[in-house]
């Protein structure tokens, strides 16, 4: 048995950043839920119970930044690193109480655990990653099988984290001011509005920088002359879209996201923006990242709840104002459950399942025309026929009854190669004598 001082010990740094980390517990960081501190934040409650699981001690690290003005890190001219990724560079702490979005910049320097949240191909190889010793299949329709029902689990798990999944973009006006991306690179480009946020240190300001993705290089080439205006805090950028000409593209999982619900009249687009996935992020070659991904792999299930205790349960961030959004309610209540909106599950499942019964009697039909081929090839064989040849010849020199030899057991002695060609003798009969 182990003693605590064995332990492995976590240099993690905490930020006041909610939902990761809320600053409003006795005790900051909060690590467990207690009465005093029933939602102490969704990033602490996922790497808790997996440092937990793997017998980790957290010692927080805790960074001074008032709520909303959060320093995720950037890189500066010099090559190091500042903000809560600084804490990683220089070795002060091994991993952050936030999740991050993976670029290349930020992967030649950091390692990323296993996503939390995940796109959709890979929540369908999380599926078959997770599946029992119990469920192998050595044929090509139950493989299928397996396969169809890991793409409608991950459809299931892809509706329950769209919202962390998407960027979105929000503006402030009356009337939509744009539908998609799209057109809003096309408002930006003619200077009807302008970009801003409070950190661009962001991933999607980084790939705005450096990507080759056709959504980055048309948004690059409209900022070429309507430069970002950078805010001081979530708080001060959401007082440029209180304006009503400034677009704050913001992840659904942020602060900004949830300060902004406290606010009326925004408008949020989603439609073409890109789509991508969280981790923890660690110091470079972190020597506990295996056990770390192992653990979160297994640990979906408590992921997936949390995640709904703290973004589609009803808790709210602070006080929801009384806005006149009778017609956005009207258009954004829930409907109730009908064919047309779950035919597609069904479709793929009915799809998958007629292949895999195709598939099934297909080899049924193939491994029996293989046996009897073999059947067929082993009845030609002239080393089978040399084998009846020499039961017949026991059974004719032998004085007992037929019934008393086991020919299956005379067969298993019988040489294994064919027996040499006697010389010619007097006789063609065999010896009576033999």
């Amino acid at each position: 048995m182990s003693s605590s001082s064995d332990r492995r010990k976590l240099r993690v740094v905490f930020g006041r950043n909610p939902p990761d980390a809320f600053a409003n517990c006795p005790i900051f960081p909060t690590l467990d839920v207690i009465l005093q501190c029933p939602f102490p934040g969704w990033t602490i409650e996922v790497l808790k119970m997996i440092t937990d699981i793997l017998k980790w001690d957290i010692e927080p690290i805790v960074t001074s930044s008032p709520v909303g003005g959060l320093d995720w890190g950037s890189m500066t001219k010099n090559g190091s690193w500042t903000g809560v990724l600084g804490y990683l560079q220089n070795g002060t702490a091994d991993a952050v109480a936030l999740l991050y979005q993976k670029t290349d910049l930020r992967n030649d320097y950091f390692e990323f655990s296993y996503p939390v949240t995940n796109v959709f191909w890979h929540v369908v190889q999380l599926q078959l990653d997770e599946k029992s010793d119990d469920m192998l299949f050595y044929t090509l329709a139950g493989n299928i099988v397996l396969f169809v029902f890991a793409l409608l689990q991950a459809g299931i798990l892809i509706d329950l984290y769209k919202g962390m999944l998407l960027t979105s973009l929000i503006t402030s006006s009356g009337s939509d001011p744009f539908a998609n991306a799209d057109e809003m690179i096309k408002l930006i480009a003619s200077k009807k509005y302008h970009l801003t946020t409070n950190y661009l240190g962001n991933w999607y300001f980084d790939d705005l920088e450096n990507s080759d993705q056709a959504h980055f290089v048309k948004l690059r080439a409209a900022t070429s002359s309507n430069p970002v205006v950078t805010a001081s805090s979530v708080s001060a950028a959401l007082d440029l879209v209180d304006t009503g000409k400034y677009i704050y593209p913001i992840q659904q999982d942020s602060l900004a996201m949830q300060m902004s619900k406290e606010r009326c009249n925004y408008v949020y687009v989603s439609e073409g923006m890109p789509q991508v996935s969280s981790f923890f992020v660690f110091s470079k070659n972190f020597s506990g990242m295996a056990d770390f991904n192992r653990q979160t792999i297994m640990s979906q299930v408590f992921v997936q709840r949390t995640f709904n205790k703290y973004f589609t349960d009803g808790f709210k961030l602070g006080n929801i104002p009384k806005c006149d959004t009778s017609e956005e309610e009207q258009s954004e209540a829930p409907k109730p459950l009908e064919l047309d909106s779950v035919i597609g599950v069904f479709t793929i499942g009915a799809i998958g399942l007629g292949a895999s019964i195709v598939v099934f009697i297909v080899e049924i039909y193939h491994y029996w025309h293989m046996r009897v081929l073999a059947r067929r090839a082993r009845m030609r064989d002239p080393w089978n026929v040399r084998h009846l040849a020499r039961i017949a010849q026991l059974h004719f020199t032998t004085s007992e009854q037929y019934n008393d030899i086991d020919v299956m057991r005379l067969i298993d002695v019988l040489p294994t190669s064919p027996p040499p060609i006697p010389p010619p003798s007097s006789s063609s009969f065999p010896s009576m004598e033999q």
